[in-house]
């Protein structure tokens, strides 16, 4: 999805061009970032924890930890460029 809001050159189909724009006027598109699953609070319920260590995580509830340190401590956003011609699939 972060090449799809960053890039400036590639048309795309009407459907994904209007929703890309929405998001680029109403957000600066070096704002959104890659959170890995790894880290991410969201993906635990699909991760098939125990009940026991869903509810010892506190991270569901109060979200990923980094989001409580400043900004630069936060883990670094990459993601890989993708052809500009299989962007849509």
């Amino acid at each position: 999805m972060l090449n799809y809001i960053r890039n400036k050159s590639r048309r795309f189909q009407t459907y994904v061009a209007s929703r890309l724009r929405e998001i680029r006027e109403l957000t600066d598109p070096y704002q959104w970032r890659h959170c890995a699953g790894t880290i991410n609070p969201a993906d635990n319920a699909s991760r098939g924890l125990e009940i026991s260590d869903f509810l010892r995580n506190d991270g569901w509830l109060n979200g990923a930890y980094f989001l409580h340190k400043r900004e630069e401590e936060w883990p670094e956003s990459k993601f890989d460029i993708v052809s500009s011609d299989i962007l849509e699939l």
